[in-house]
């Protein structure tokens, strides 16, 4: 028995699968998998790409760990992605390349660091947008993408400067509420180094290491050791 179906047109029907949506579409469009954790902002993409004749969402999640599983099932032109929502970090545009490597990659953010832009484009990402652009450069992204080009907002491109480099000679992101010491201690641990290990690189105590990784974790509201090396990457503390 098929799930309900909501016809929002003529053309267009979803089934509704759990939390994941798939569209029956036009087979000359461009096929592109949408996943953004914020309701509201997906359906606001979708309310846009819709309206696109060129362009049409296969099916959309608000979950991060569907990006591989949507991408393997239905064989998209594009994924597009907030590179920020749980379950996703940069490493995603190899993976998906590795199940497709034809899969051009469009990520967006409420985020437009100078530090997130860098790492998309290291990534190996085709394009990337901010939240707040508008239809026209959602829609010239997702065309140039598709096209074999690459698509770098405005916003994107002028990103202001989220870095400086300490005394340590470290590159790190200018805004934390981390000391000298707390910052060694999170740059050893997102390198997946153990306690006594660290201790014996900084000449401390495995307490005091300890000690540390609790301040770091009440200072930034993280509950968890996996939470805390994701920040660590995404923040730009040590390279991707």
């Amino acid at each position: 028995m098929h799930p309900p179906i909501k016809v929002l047109s003529p053309i267009y029907r979803w089934y509704e699968i759990r939390s994941v949506r798939i569209k029956v579409v036009n087979m000359n469009s461009l096929k592109i998998i949408l996943l953004d954790g914020q309701p509201v902002v997906r359906e606001g993409l979708l309310y846009i790409i819709d309206d696109q004749p060129d362009l049409d969402v296969v099916a959309d999640s608000g979950r991060g760990k569907d990006t591989l599983e949507l991408t393997k099932r239905y064989s998209p032109d594009i994924v597009m992605l907030d590179i920020e929502m749980d379950g996703v970090d940069f490493t995603i545009v190899k993976k998906l390349r590795k199940l497709n490597p034809e899969v051009r990659v469009l990520f967006f953010s409420n985020s437009d660091s100078e530090e997130i832009v860098r790492q998309s484009k290291r990534a190996g990402a085709d394009g990337f947008v901010t939240k707040e652009e508008g239809r026209h450069t959602i829609c010239l992204a997702l065309r140039s993408v598709g096209r074999g080009k690459t698509f770098f907002s405005q916003a994107a491109l002028q990103a202001k400067p989220t870095t400086y480099t300490d005394v340590r000679g470290r590159t790190l992101p200018t805004q934390h509420p981390l000391s000298l010491r707390e910052v060694d201690v999170l740059c050893l641990v997102a390198q997946a180094m153990p306690a006594k290990k660290i201790a014996g690189e900084l000449g401390i105590s495995v307490k005091t290491v300890d000690r540390h990784k609790a301040n770091i974790m009440a200072k930034l509201s993280i509950h968890s050791q996996a939470e805390l090396v994701r920040y660590a990457f995404r923040q730009g503390f040590v390279d991707a």
